[in-house]
């Protein structure tokens, strides 16, 4: 009996810690409870996910493993550590660990592909276009899908939205801009399976990869006759069932496509990005107002690796004017701070040069400009939404491109390739140093550079969304025409 009172006191505790975005308090909490109860694998993840958060990747990956080797037969715990894991390992090894991880989940639930899903012929009719996620709302996939749901031909497709999500005043928004839109957020796989075999798509594609709201197994059961990726996870889901990803040159090279299970489908632009404020030009750089260069990272908490701490820590080193500001995943700013203060000493940087802001809303986050000068990105994960973000508010961002490590490592690099950046843009962690301490000394540099965020993007494919979209069209249009000749000829061999 006292153990059930205190497990519901405890659940209680969780659960008003996480209602008030106490991050850190609740991070202490679970690694209590873990100590004292070591072989509960629910209790390891959550403590693991909450470790991931404040960027403790190393510790988040052990504290998984024990809850993986304790029971072996939660998927989303397997799927969560195969992801974790493959964030930070070589593309091809990130490649077969999530090709392992696919076998698994598709021998232990049993899953069996459904047959009906043969190509009608696509001449003379609209294609029909299934896009499933869990981010049609208020969320950063916002800027990416409203572009795309508004620049359809509706004369040669028929567009279908399938939210997996929470609904709200965006999904009102997005809903607006298709003619089929179909809530499944309290579907199970099964039901989500019938729904879309139901509606005869020709092509589904995923906008969700291993993030929140996938949902990855009803692919798995091959309820379309062609599947597709696009944003969301930018790494290769290594899935059998889904053959298609959509990119583009400079994120996913050739001479890349041995690093994706997927066959790549490069458009001008991976993303086509919609800003949530237009700015014709930065606000007056605080350097001139201050005195001194203030950096900032805008990617979230969990990105902040241990790497990209030892790297700060030097700048701040090297350069004694330099400020540093970093965003927290706390709701207050006495929280924040604190949730951080521990790693900002283990690296030795300064705390009286370093100032962290709580959880900003999407209009405190695009005045950052009025208080940085430009911002550094993580590594070895880098930002992707966030450095367009800054972008849009005149934020340029030091980061590394080298393509040959993998999309999630030069996300932020691509980016900036696409808006011809390149001075911002790095080739290894000691060349991303040497260039933020070179833009640290030169004021005019950096003015110019935070001009040229606003300018550039304006006039690259990023922001081309009629450009973008109909190479998409023409995309859909060849792969479903070779698809139906290709299934034809080997039904006529039978």
């Amino acid at each position: 009996m006292t153990n059930q009172i205190s497990s519901n006191t405890t659940l209680t505790e969780i659960k008003q810690l996480l209602t008030e975005g106490r991050q850190f308090e609740l991070l202490k909490k679970l690694e209590h409870l873990t100590f004292l109860l070591p072989n509960n694998p629910l209790l390891l993840a959550q403590c693991a996910r909450q470790l991931m958060a404040f960027g403790d990747m190393e510790s988040a990956i052990r504290r998984l493993e024990q809850a993986a080797i304790i029971d072996d037969s939660l998927i989303l715990i397997q799927e969560t550590l195969a992801c974790w894991r493959a964030n930070i390992a070589k593309p091809l090894q990130a490649k077969s660990i999530l090709e392992r991880h696919d076998e698994c989940v598709k021998r232990t639930l049993g899953i069996v592909p459904v047959t009906s899903n043969y190509l009608i012929d696509p001449r003379g009719r609209r294609i029909n276009i299934g896009y499933i996620s869990g981010d049609f709302n208020n969320h950063a996939a916002q800027f990416f899908i409203e572009p795309i749901l508004c620049n359809h031909d509706r004369s040669a497709f028929n567009i279908h939205c399938i939210m997996t999500g929470k609904s709200d005043v965006v999904t009102e928004r997005l809903k607006s801009l298709v003619e089929n839109w179909h809530d499944v957020q309290d579907f199970t796989d099964t039901e989500v399976t019938a729904k879309i075999i139901d509606l005869k798509l020709d092509v589904l594609v995923d906008l969700s990869g291993y993030t929140s709201g996938n949902r990855l197994d009803v692919f798995r059961r091959r309820v379309a006759p062609i599947q597709i990726t696009w944003f969301g996870y930018m790494q290769t889901l290594g899935m059998a069932d889904i053959e298609f990803r959509i990119t583009d040159q400079i994120l996913a090279p050739s001479g890349t496509d041995h690093f994706y299970t997927e066959q790549l489908i490069r458009l001008p632009s991976v993303y086509s990005y919609r800003p949530p404020m237009e700015r014709k030009e930065p606000p007056p750089m605080p350097w001139h107002k201050n005195g001194f260069p203030t950096v900032i990272c805008l990617n979230d908490n969990r990105k902040i690796s241990d790497t990209s701490l030892a790297i700060w820590s030097l700048l701040l080193t090297k350069n004694q004017e330099v400020r540093l500001i970093v965003i927290s995943a706390e709701r207050t700013q006495r929280y924040a701070r604190k949730s951080l203060e521990s790693r900002l000493n283990q690296f030795g940087i300064p705390l009286d040069r370093v100032k962290v802001l709580p959880r900003q809303n999407l209009v405190q986050y695009m005045e950052l400009s009025s208080v940085a000068d430009f911002a550094l990105d993580t590594i070895p994960v880098s930002g992707g939404t966030t450095t367009l973000l800054g972008l849009s508010m005149g934020l340029p961002t030091v980061c590394i491109y080298h393509p040959s490590d993998g999309p999630l490592k030069s996300l932020s690099g691509s980016i900036l390739k696409h808006i011809r950046l390149d001075q911002c843009i790095a080739d290894n962690e000691d060349d991303y140093l040497k260039l933020a301490l070179k833009l640290c000394s030169n004021a005019s540099v950096v003015g110019e550079l935070r001009t040229r965020s606003i300018t550039n993007l304006k006039a690259s494919s990023l922001t081309d969304h009629a450009a973008t979209i109909s190479e998409l069209e023409r995309q859909y249009k060849r792969i479903t025409h070779d698809r139906f000749h290709a299934t034809r000829s080997n039904n006529n061999l039978l």
